[in-house]
This record gives C-alpha cells, structure tokens and sequence, in this order.
C-alpha cells in the first residue's frame, strides 16, 4: 500500500467518525430544544379536559395543591402552570421527578402523569372532585 492509500482511507474513516458524531449531537440538540412542544403533543390527551359546562365551579389553587399533596406526599411541588384555554388542565411539576396534569372544573376527574414511574408516562386516575 502506498502512502496516497493510507492517507486516503484514513481521512475517510475520521471524516466518516467526525460526521456520525456531528449528526448524533444535533439531533439530539433538535429533540432536547423542542422537547416541550414534544411533550405536548404526546400527553395531548392528559393535558385537555372536557369543555366545563357554564355552571361548573372552578377548584381554587389551593385546593388543587392540596389534593396534589394529598396524592404525592413523598415528592416536592417545583411549578405549576395555568393556561387561558378552558379546556386546558393545570399543570403542576415535581422538577425532575415528574409532572401532573389536573382538571379544575367540578365534577371531574384528577388524571396524573405519575412522577414515582420509570418512564413518567404511567397515567392514573387519583380521585374526583367535589
């Protein structure tokens, strides 16, 4: 083999290393930018709640934490997020352990994304209310 070979084929492997590695780190970049719009779209269903009815009475902040600590003892509450939509459920945070999604008109139903499950996609019903 001749000294054109070898530089040759091994410009071509690093280039070739150097390229799956650039693709790996941006696609990754991509998912991790766009993992809340992600995350949106796949717990669509946990994050929207049927439209209240006009007399359905709103559950105060208070009692949808209280209820969520009532539920979660043993993690810490980090966040939680309103939206203007009414049909959409608030969601409360627990930092990296998980997240909850929980409607507030009554009667309803509390849905939960579970913050103790491996994969954080595990989704229970944990009581009603009223």
């Amino acid at each position: 083999m001749n000294l054109h070979r070898i530089i040759f084929w091994s410009h071509l492997l690093a280039g070739t290393i150097a390229g799956l590695v650039i693709f790996l780190m941006s696609s990754t970049g991509v998912l991790l930018m766009y993992a809340p719009q992600i995350l949106a779209f796949a717990e669509r269903q946990v994050r929207q709640v049927a439209r209240p009815t006009p007399d359905a009475k709103q559950l105060s902040l208070d009692a949808v934490i209280t209820k969520t600590r009532e539920t979660n003892p043993e993690v810490r509450l980090t966040g939680l997020m309103l939206r203007s939509d009414p049909t959409a459920a608030v969601s409360i945070g627990f930092g990296r352990e998980g997240a909850l999604s929980i409607s507030t008109p009554t009667p309803a139903a509390f849905w939960a994304r579970d913050p103790r499950s491996a994969t954080g996609c595990t989704v229970s019903k944990i009581g009603t209310a009223g």
